[in-house]
């Protein structure tokens, strides 16, 4: 399988490669995270980048919200709350999460080379809430055929990126409706995923 590492738009590259590392996605994913997309306009987004390059070219590109050339997640979104959804998002948006080294214990990382730093193996323990966090988004992901395999279809809402996750099976359907960024109002009041 090749996988590119393409920054551009993906649909034209799925033609000549297997899958794409998303960053297009990701610009999208984290405007909608910080407030700079309106909901109903990154869920079109979403849409039309999943339309155009197709589910198939989606299902096997990888989600990439940080990684060795970008600032860590924990830098990029200090805010647990939103750092949280944008997570939530990576794990159910059609694609294989790419979680960079140390995002899952909550490694912060400046411009180069602190981005690159060496694993912070003292973090990794059963009672760091970010590694918590990780293993139930990937239990999540696991459990979940619809997020694994399942095709995407938006839902209208203004105030929401709100879209679904299905198969060709009824009971394997996932809703996913996330709220933008000021509705947050800290973790203690999201109701998505825990």
């Amino acid at each position: 399988m090749i996988v590119g590492e393409i920054a551009n738009y993906p649909g034209e590259w799925l033609q000549a490669m297997d899958a794409v590392m998303g960053f297009n996605l990701r610009h999208v994913l984290l405007g909608a995270i910080n407030g700079q997309i309106e909901p109903a306009r990154a869920t079109r987004m979403i849409d039309r980048i999943t339309t155009d390059a197709g589910i198939e070219g989606m299902l096997k590109s990888w989600i990439v919200i940080d990684n060795h050339d970008i600032l860590r997640i924990a830098t990029q979104i200090p805010d647990p709350a939103q750092r949280r959804l944008a997570q939530v998002l990576q794990f159910t948006l059609p694609g294989a999460p790419n979680v960079y080294y140390g995002a899952e214990v909550g490694m912060v990382g400046w411009p180069d080379p602190q981005n690159r730093g060496p694993m912070r193996w003292d973090l990794v323990k059963d009672d760091n809430p970010e590694l918590k966090w990780m293993r139930s988004l990937i239990a999540l992901h696991n459990s979940n055929r619809a997020l694994r395999i399942g095709d995407f279809r938006t839902m209208e809402s203004n105030k929401l990126l709100a879209f679904e996750r299905h198969t060709d099976k009824v009971l394997e359907t996932a809703l996913v409706l996330a709220p933008r960024e000021r509705e947050l109002g800290g973790y203690s009041r999201y109701k998505g995923v825990r």
